[in-house]
Parts: C-alpha cells; structure tokens; sequence
C-alpha cells in the first residue's frame, strides 16, 4: 500500500447531484484538490462529524498494488483521526454535523475526487482493516462498477424497514413513507429480493456513466424524504442496472475487510469502551 504526499490547491466546483427536488441544497462548493506524482488510484474518505466520530487510522496491511490516499472531508478542513489528511469541501446553505452534509458527500464523491478514478467511502464509524487491501485489489481487475457489503442483519427491504422501526431510526410518518416508495419500486418491476446492502462502505468507479446516475437517483430519493438510503440503494442499483462487486469480508465479525462499531453516545465510558474495542481489533489483525 502506497501512501504519496500530495499537494493541495484550491479551486471552485458544482455537483452533478445538486439538482435536488422539495428544496433540497444544490452544491457551491470550493472544494481543495492534489496534484501527484505518480497517479492516486484510490481516494478513501469519510465525512463525519468530528464531535459525533472518533477514528483509529485506516490500516491496510501490505496487500493491494494501488496508491491511496485517505481524507476527512468537512467544509473547513477539521478531522478527528491520526492518518486521516483534512479535506476542505464547502457546500452552501450546509454546515457539518448536519445528515444533509454526510449524504451530500457520501452520494456525490465524483465531484470531490473529480480527478482520481475511483472512491471509497467509509461511515466514521468504520474502521479499515488489512483484508480491504485484497477486497479493493479485487474490485479494480473486476468490470463491477461499485463495491459494496451484504448486510448482515437483514436481507430484504421490508425487513430493514422492520429493523429501523424496532431501533428508532425512522418515525412512524416516516416507515409509511419508505413502504410506498418500496410498493412503488416493485410496480416498476424491481424483484423483491434485491439484496440489501451495508450503506457505510462504498467502493465506487467515478468514470462509470450508470453509477453517476445512481447517486444522482439515491440523493433525489433521499431527497424526497427517504431518509434511510439503504432502503432505496437495491432500487437504485438495479434501475440503473449499475455491476455490483460484493465483498468476501464484510464489516460485522472481525476478520473482516471492515469493523463497524457503535457512534459516539457522549458518555465517557460507554465511548472509551467503543474506542478500545476498535484499537483491540486492529491489533489483532495488524
């Protein structure tokens, strides 16, 4: 794994997913770019607010015959995590902290990176372990347009609209919402067992056409008021009919290519136990 220094410079840019219905936020953006030499194959970034996610540094291990480089992106170039370079990517009308501003990033990376080929994203809450190495190294000499984890608790729509009722994740006007967009789904000829997939690890390739689209379809229905995009991802993909390479590891059970762990809760020992766990994880995998 090759880390490269690279060297920032500032410049203005506009999304392609900023065209957003019910007065969704278009993208301004003053965004920083690298020049690099040799060529970044791979920008992995996360997005997360630096007071809602603490993170260990991403570890890959001596697997994988790419160049990376990770970032934090946040509109004024905070970060909280140690091998994590800030990136400033401004959006009007969005502050960090904000869902609106995770998502915006999270569906939009071709516009961030605009210059590097492919991306991956992570939830701060995940940490990268050495087995993504392979997992990445596999993907790029695959002709899959997006990399992506199963989930692990559930396998079907319905059921991750069942999971976020029971957790709290969706208000009750909410899961209404998501179960009409799922009928209107499978009116459009959707199978009903799509698969449905981990929405915190994304491994994507920015110059491919349809999965341009498919981030412009999943920030519209996020827009329209979904607001779980994993329950509209399996939709998007197969709209758009976008090549989907599926990870051996996953991001549960340790060894995997991932470990996703609880977000911060605020209280100190409940946290501290979290980040332990996570330091634990990558010791033993190191």
């Amino acid at each position: 794994m090759a880390h490269r220094l690279l060297v920032p410079q500032t410049r203005t840019g506009h999304s392609s997913c900023g065209h957003f219905p019910h007065g969704f936020p278009g993208i301004a953006s003053t965004r920083k770019e690298y020049t690099r030499e040799p060529k970044l194959d791979i920008a992995v970034y996360k997005s997360a607010d630096p007071h809602y996610d603490f993170s260990v540094p991403p570890d890959f291990g001596s697997g994988g015959e790419f160049s990376a480089r990770c970032y934090w992106v946040s509109p004024d170039g905070r970060h909280n995590g140690r091998g994590w370079a800030p990136f400033s990517f401004a959006i009007e009308g969005l502050a960090m902290g904000g869902k609106d501003y995770n998502r915006t990033t999270k569906f939009c990376p071709h516009d961030i990176f605009a210059d590097v080929p492919v991306s991956l994203y992570v939830d701060g809450n995940v940490t990268i372990l050495p087995p993504a190495s392979d997992e990445i190294a596999r993907f790029l000499v695959s002709s899959a347009e997006i990399g992506l984890c199963l989930h692990g608790e559930h396998r079907t729509i319905p059921e991750e609209i069942e999971t976020c009722i029971a957790r709290g994740k969706m208000t009750a006007g909410e899961a209404r919402f998501a179960e009409r967009r799922y009928a209107a789904y499978l009116s459009e000829g959707m199978p009903p067992d799509m698969p449905v997939y981990y929405g915190g690890v994304i491994l994507r390739r920015h110059g491919s056409a349809r999965v341009r689209s498919a981030m412009s379809d999943w920030a519209e229905e996020y827009a329209s008021g979904l607001s779980r995009d994993q329950v509209s991802l399996p939709y998007i993909l197969w709209r758009n009919n976008v090549k989907v390479h599926v990870f051996n590891n996953g991001y549960e059970d340790p060894p995997g290519a991932f470990f996703a762990r609880r977000h911060r809760t605020g209280r100190f020992l409940s946290d501290l136990n979290e980040w332990r766990k996570q330091h634990a994880v990558r010791r033993r995998l190191g």
